[in-house]
């Protein structure tokens, strides 16, 4: 068990997280003091050992290689929609964090899947590609209903002057975000796709 773990160390010493070798040598240490290791910590170490196995890290630079400039892009916009104050729950918010703060950091197949493959990710990154549906200089309303907008509901025509305005933080359909401008205002609005129709008059 002591040598499974010295040629960890030695074998990934250069690649391995700080983390990764902490815990190791808390191991090696454990062993020194017990003469074994707890049932949990033998799966603790055969999960490190498949991290940093030949394949592993070969499956590592295939990954690294093919990582496009599109995957990019989907990881940027998925990164923004799960560290927005609207992610409560905080799910993948170190991880996206990440992302945003370090630009020439590739996340691994695997957190890169879970983070812009699910199914809220996919809708926010559809509604972020999409072309808008309104161009700038299109003249619009705002939808009967809409709450926030409730000051734009007297039938009061306006520009958009903006579209992809900032990150898309909404899962919905047509969660795309424009600037608008009303007739006779000075005061431009932040609003969803969904939220507004184009003006017939």
């Amino acid at each position: 068990m002591k040598k499974r773990i010295e040629n960890i160390l030695e074998k990934n010493f250069g690649t391995m997280t700080q983390n990764s070798k902490n815990f190791l040598n808390s191991l090696l240490n454990f062993l020194e003091t017990t003469g074994d290791l707890t049932e949990r910590q033998r799966h603790a170490l055969k999960r490190i050992e498949e991290r940093y196995s030949d394949e592993t890290i070969n499956n590592r630079a295939i990954w690294e290689k093919n990582y496009s400039e599109q995957h990019k892009r989907h990881a940027v916009i998925a990164a923004s929609y799960y560290s927005s104050s609207h992610n409560t729950a905080g799910y993948f918010r170190d991880l996206a964090l990440r992302i945003l703060e370090e630009p020439d950091w590739v996340p691994s197949e695997k957190q890169y899947r879970a983070m812009c493959e699910n199914k809220y990710a996919k809708r926010v990154i559809e509604s972020s590609m999409a072309e808008p549906k309104y161009p700038a200089g299109t003249f619009v309303m705002i939808r009967a209903g809409k709450g926030p907008y409730q000051l734009l509901q007297s039938r009061v025509p306006a520009m958009v002057v903006e579209t992809d305005a900032g990150p898309v933080i909404s899962a919905a359909k047509g969660s795309k975000l424009y600037k608008i401008l009303p007739m006779g205002s000075s005061t431009v609005w932040t609003v969803e796709e969904r939220d507004i129709k184009k003006c017939r008059k």
